[in-house]
């Protein structure tokens, strides 16, 4: 009898874990990766940095290492899509991931991206996309009202040619 629930409470420990990670890895993704992703594609600046934590950390390491935290990256970031706004260029965003851990307050997240910018087009010149794929390490908290806010952010890209970020990779991951 004892190896019976035993095995019982090891089987409802075990089922329950990937119901909480779904869950989780749901939430996640419904409070920062939906949101980033389709603030990107609008150029709608506040409701990119709605998904930042107020003190956010940013490290791009192909742009030897620039290291930003909150209002100082705030106000890049709000100069730049004010620039593509202003181009009326194009921007989206894919994520794919190779590692997500987390705890009741703080994820880990590791992946790669795919960003296409297209260039606004004239008549002597259509759209022209750009494609850079990148590898990403996210850390994300979840604030006092339970939702999670991106902290950390660090990449590289194979813009410069020095990550050897490819298309393959960017497929291996699973994806969001």
């Amino acid at each position: 009898m004892k190896k019976l629930i035993v095995a019982l409470l090891l089987t409802v420990a075990h089922t329950a874990y990937p119901q909480h990670q779904d869950a989780a890895i749901s939430q996640i993704n419904q409070d920062v990766w939906v949101p980033f992703i389709e603030a990107l594609g609008n150029a709608d600046i506040e409701a990119y940095l709605a998904v930042h934590h107020p003190s956010a950390i940013r490290i791009s390491l192909d742009r030897n290492g620039i290291f930003q935290q909150g209002e100082a990256y705030f106000g890049q970031l709000r100069n730049l899509f004010g620039k593509i706004r202003q181009s009326e260029g194009r921007q989206q965003i894919q994520f794919r991931f190779s590692e997500r851990i987390f705890s009741d307050k703080v994820a880990s997240e590791k992946g790669y991206y795919k960003y296409v910018y297209e260039a606004k087009s004239t008549a002597a010149s259509p759209y022209a996309a750009k494609i850079i794929y990148g590898s990403f390490h996210v850390i994300s908290q979840k604030d006092e009202n339970g939702r999670w806010k991106i902290l950390l952010d660090f990449d590289y890209t194979n813009q410069e040619q020095k990550y050897n970020v490819t298309e393959k990779e960017f497929l291996a991951a699973m994806p969001l």
